[in-house]
């Protein structure tokens, strides 16, 4: 089957890239780490104006078009909301209780820590009953928004009744570390210590959602690596030539292209099958997870080889892909966790 988009869906392409643009001007990535008002007004202008958060409440229906909004927010590493409030609302679309904390979170009324589902769901918390009510305790990992307090938290934890979401209403502050590895994200540690929490009903393929929307931010993550990479090699000069006229520099820019391309019509496809909510949905998000956040990398220490010293230096926005990379290959399960539980789907032994 040959996937593209439709001429509706490339045009809301294109306005986002085109807002991105206008609010995040790409050359001025490093000096801009950490405003916060940027990106909340980039973050509003996304919701009210191109209607993002309208995709992101319809869960896997409308995937392919949540998966076009992640790959031009991670093509720029803007916009540390999007994961967060992406996931909320992945895990909370079909609980009408929690629509109004949704409203909240998306107009910046209040700040949302999501738990680090890990790949199964099972966040290492720990759940308990007090009375009638369920108690989550644990130290865990999880991505916030940048609002100001009040806090919420979206956790998920494994329990008798399988894999639920929890949701704690009010929540002790995270703790973001000054010294974080991915400075485009706000990921910290939250201190639940026996937390009243409201179980929710995990609907299907939420997790799988959040897998692919990470998925879809490395895919414009990784080839906004290989532009950045492209356009050097056009004009540096060594030896009175363009280094894109040696074959090493050549070979290193085709390898990330075609790596791209794989794990871009991963991700795709993944996206398709969520939409439709085919049987394989699951299994081809975890696919494109893996691919992407492994391409990612790959496409980030190329960048960095081809820009030689200037790759190295923080005034140049490399280290900041490159960053995103590593961290992302922690966040929500790693690597091999999801190649592993693909392996044990698709190769299940027979007697």
């Amino acid at each position: 089957m040959r996937f593209d988009l439709s001429a509706e869906q490339r045009d809301f392409q294109q306005a986002i890239r085109h807002l991105i643009d206008s609010e995040a001007a790409s050359d001025q990535l490093v000096t801009t780490i950490g405003d916060d008002q940027r990106d909340q007004r980039l973050w509003q202008r996304l919701l009210n104006d191109i209607g993002v958060g309208d995709i992101l409440r319809e869960g896997t229906e409308l995937m392919v078009e949540a998966a076009t909004a992640a790959r031009e927010i991670g093509r720029g590493l803007v916009c540390p909301d999007f994961l967060p409030a992406s996931v909320a609302a992945a895990f909370l679309r079909h609980d009408t209780e929690n629509h109004g904390l949704l409203d909240d979170v998306q107009a910046g009324r209040r700040s949302i820590v999501v738990v680090d589902p890990g790949a199964t769901g099972d966040s290492g918390l720990t759940v308990s009953t007090r009375d009638t009510t369920d108690v989550l305790s644990g130290t865990v990992v999880g991505l916030a928004t940048a609002a100001p307090v009040p806090c919420s938290a979206i956790a998920t934890a494994a329990t008798d009744d399988g894999v639920q979401v929890f949701v704690v209403d009010d929540c002790p502050e995270p703790k973001v570390a000054d010294q974080r590895l991915d400075l485009t994200r706000t990921i910290c540690t939250l201190d639940l210590d026996g937390a009243g929490a409201r179980r929710v009903n995990l609907p299907p393929l939420a997790l799988e959602a959040a897998y692919l929307i990470q998925a879809a931010e490395a895919i414009g993550a990784g080839e906004t690596c290989l532009e950045l990479a492209v356009d050097h090699a056009k004009v540096r000069h060594q030896f009175g030539h363009p280094i894109g006229s040696f074959q090493a520099i050549k070979h290193r820019c085709a390898t990330v292209a075609t790596r791209l391309e794989a794990a871009r019509a991963a991700m795709w496809n993944a996206a398709w099958e969520l939409s439709v909510q085919t049987p394989t949905a699951g299994t081809r998000a975890r696919i494109a997870k893996a691919a992407s956040i492994e391409t990612l990398k790959h496409a980030a220490e190329n960048l960095i080889q081809i820009l030689g010293g200037t790759g190295f230096t923080w005034e140049h926005p490399a280290h900041l892909y490159y960053r995103r990379a590593v961290a992302s290959q922690h966040l929500f399960g790693t690597i091999d966790e999801h190649r592993d539980l693909v392996a044990q789907r698709l190769f299940v032994p027979t007697r």
